[in-house]
């Protein structure tokens, strides 16, 4: 214990000058805390930011349209849908088909784990938002505007795994909300 009764987990904390005095909430128990605090005294939960976890959110973002895109360059790119015997046009138009159709599909998947799917406005398909993984496999990644339960317009982003199978039939593989 200390000389003003308090035990030693506070020694821990570095406070700097300019928010001494300040608190914040504990992300956990809710108890007020210093805005230094890296953990709470109480419950001695780490105290990690909004920020923190979007800088971590967006590089896994990043880093998975890397790897997807070195995949699709170093032959991981279309194997069975599209005919290689075909004249290099009709390739092109096949793969670009799967692509938008993976897109599509990926959507439907997010639109059934929305809370208010009739307010969902998606984002538009962009050069990287689909990218072909292995065996007829995508990974997309789908932004969409939609009402939570609250009635409150959110913005999310999704990471979603889809697998062509075959005759126009899709399973989902995995479905990440990222944002």
């Amino acid at each position: 214990m200390n000389q003003d009764g308090q035990g030693d987990a506070i020694k821990n904390e570095s406070l700097t000058e300019e928010n001494a005095g300040k608190t914040k909430e504990c992300v956990k128990c809710k108890e007020q805390i210093s805005v230094d605090s890296k953990k709470c005294p109480h419950c001695k939960a780490d105290q990690v930011s909004g920020k923190q976890v979007l800088i971590g959110c967006l590089s896994f973002v990043i880093l998975v349209l890397i790897l997807g895109s070195c995949l699709s360059t170093c032959g991981g790119g279309p194997q069975q849908p599209v005919d290689i015997n075909a004249p290099k046009e009709k390739q092109f138009a096949q793969a670009k088909e799967l692509y938008a159709s993976a897109f599509i599909i990926a959507k439907k998947f997010v639109k059934g784990r929305l809370k208010s799917p009739a307010t969902a406005k998606f984002a538009a398909m962009k050069e990287n938002s689909v990218v072909w993984w292995k065996d007829n496999e995508f990974v997309c990644t789908i932004g969409v505007d939609a009402q939570n339960s609250f009635g409150a317009m959110l913005r999310s982003v999704f990471l979603v795994k889809v697998k062509y199978n075959g005759d126009d039939k899709w399973s989902l593989l995995e479905i990440q909300e990222v944002k």
